[in-house]
């Protein structure tokens, strides 16, 4: 067992970033409690199993990971501080948010994006996502995992190989989206196209039918760190920008932040 500590710069809403995770985790990989956050993962075929567990009076997170092999410690605390957004500055992004027309409360000040652990993951999920509910689209990605399961012992989020038309037919969504998912998970096989993902160019997923800029978004704000994202075609912004006079390009380099505060904004609104 490995301990360490990741530290942030507050404010840090902890309460959002676990609520919104939370509500998304997938039983048997990550689960959720009032001030932790554990999850397992596949590192080359050998279970890690990572806890985080919020400290608010020290600003940070003590690390427990638990792996075969301590060459696996660095890259996991990398990932894991991009996921938990431990490195964001509130003070320039508060500025960017100002910038745009967005009052910053003290319910969004601090507001963090909440990360996946890798970008095929992060597609996955926006591809289920496309034009159907938040909750329809979580049940998807469980039901993924539970069929892939059924094939094989799994460790983690399954990998691109794991996603099969077996597999995939058994999911209850239109034969397009199902074809869209069978396919994003061939380019992510191939070890060039995933190199480019992971550096952060999506150009050649834009060449598979049905992934479009929002997919290539969302993949970059929650699988990949990216802090400017700005996803003006998603129904809840769109729908945000009716009620708030927001100019989105005054708020570069931040507009994730931009994007995520008027998420929670919007889901405030409608419970």
């Amino acid at each position: 067992m490995t301990t360490s500590f990741l530290s942030y710069r507050p404010p840090y809403q902890w309460a959002p970033l676990r609520e919104f995770i939370a509500s998304r985790c997938i039983p048997g990989i990550e689960s959720v409690t009032n001030d932790s956050y554990q999850i397992t993962l596949n590192c080359e075929g050998l279970p890690a199993n990572v806890t985080a567990t919020h400290q608010a009076d020290k600003n940070g997170f003590a690390i427990n990971v638990d792996v075969e092999s301590p060459h696996f410690i660095n890259p996991i605390l990398d990932t894991l501080t991009r996921v938990l957004d431990c490195n964001a500055d509130w003070f320039q992004i508060e500025e960017g948010l100002n910038n745009a027309g967005l009052k910053v409360t003290a319910n969004t000040r601090g507001i963090r994006l909440p990360g996946v652990w890798t970008p095929f993951e992060a597609g996955c999920r926006a591809i289920f996502g496309q034009q159907v509910s938040v909750s329809a689209a979580i049940n998807r990605t469980k039901l993924l995992v539970d069929l892939v399961r059924q094939q094989k012992p799994l460790i983690g989020f399954p990998t691109p190989y794991d996603i099969t038309e077996e597999v995939v037919d058994k999911i209850g969504m239109p034969a397009m989206r199902k074809r869209t998912l069978l396919h994003f998970a061939e380019a992510m096989r191939n070890p060039n196209i995933e190199a480019q993902v992971c550096a952060g160019d999506l150009s050649a997923l834009l060449a598979i039918k049905g992934i479009g800029p929002w997919t290539c978004q969302y993949i970059a704000l929650r699988g990949l760190g990216d802090p400017d994202v700005w996803l003006e075609k998603d129904l809840a912004i769109l729908r945000q920008c009716e009620r708030y006079p927001i100019n989105a390009d005054a708020a570069k380099p931040w507009r994730s932040y931009l994007t995520l505060t008027l998420w929670h904004d919007y889901m405030e609104r409608e419970q």
